[in-house]
């Protein structure tokens, strides 16, 4: 049995280039401890994540360290995508060209490996003209198999009909987009915070994921593009539970038509990893 593993994430040496030299978060920052030097790596102001430039881990490698693992995991295929912190952090002129180096760089990682690695897109929806473009070439051009969206987007999610252009090139180039879970935006965050990972793991990522995948299921988008492929991690992240709530709360309160129907049909959920 072939077994591809569906969020595999990864950093690129230009990425990682990127975020050292950035002066405000997300970045990372030198950092010492016990005279081993470090990096404080932030995505929201004051929360960071201590890493070790020394030993980058297993996101930095896209060669036989990587490939060994997924061999004694029995793993035949990692479909790749951006690990966190993600572009839609950036402002929109910075995102738009570290994605397309983004792109460039995981392209020929899977020229040498075409075997055992595909990737999902890098793209910028901040930008959503740009996004479109790079989209585009990074599926006709560079062989990738869709894009991964990490989150809102500075507040903002994939329902706001200017972002609609995005979903019609999936639709139309026959891809999917991976909602990847984020901590909640800014205006919403602050009752989870205090609790280590709360905002992240825990709840927040989840949470924020489950509200955007509704969004564009309120939000008639699958009815304008019916080919429109999304995919939710972790086993369709909090939706499959509260979805019976919802069509009657919807029905009473709103008058929409149910939405556990588009759930079922619109999204494809993979398993937590």
């Amino acid at each position: 049995m072939k077994i591809i593993a569906t969020e595999e994430h990864f950093h690129t040496p230009g990425y990682l280039k990127v975020l050292r030299a950035r002066k405000e978060w997300p970045n990372r920052v030198p950092y010492e401890e016990g005279g081993k030097k470090l990096e404080k790596e932030f995505f929201l102001p004051g929360e960071f994540r201590i890493m070790d430039p020394s030993n980058p881990g297993r996101a930095s490698d896209l060669g036989d360290v990587r490939i060994g693992d997924m061999d004694a995991a029995g793993v035949s295929m990692q479909i790749l995508s951006l690990s966190f912190p993600s572009l839609e952090l950036f402002e929109p002129a910075e995102a738009t060209a570290v994605a397309t180096v983004i792109n460039d760089e995981i392209a020929e990682i899977i020229k040498k490996y075409p075997q055992r690695f595909t990737s999902l897109a890098t793209i910028a929806p901040q930008s959503p003209s740009f996004a479109v473009k790079e989209l585009e070439r990074a599926v006709k051009k560079l062989g990738l198999k869709g894009a991964m969206v990490t989150g809102h987007i500075m507040g903002e999610y994939l329902d706001s009909k200017k972002f609609w252009p995005i979903l019609e090139a999936a639709s139309s180039l026959d891809v999917p987009i991976y909602i990847h879970p984020k901590f909640p935006p800014q205006d919403m965050i602050k009752p989870y915070l205090g609790y280590p990972g709360l905002s992240s793991a825990i709840l927040g990522f989840a949470a924020d994921a489950s509200l955007h995948a509704m969004r564009l299921i309120l939000s008639g988008v699958f009815d304008k593009y019916p080919n429109l492929k999304i995919v939710l991690g972790h086993m369709g992240e909090a939706l499959p539970f509260w979805l019976w709530r919802m069509d009657s709360r919807i029905q009473e309160e709103s008058k929409q038509n149910p939405v556990a129907a588009k759930y079922y049909k619109d999204f494809k959920k993979t398993p937590s990893q």
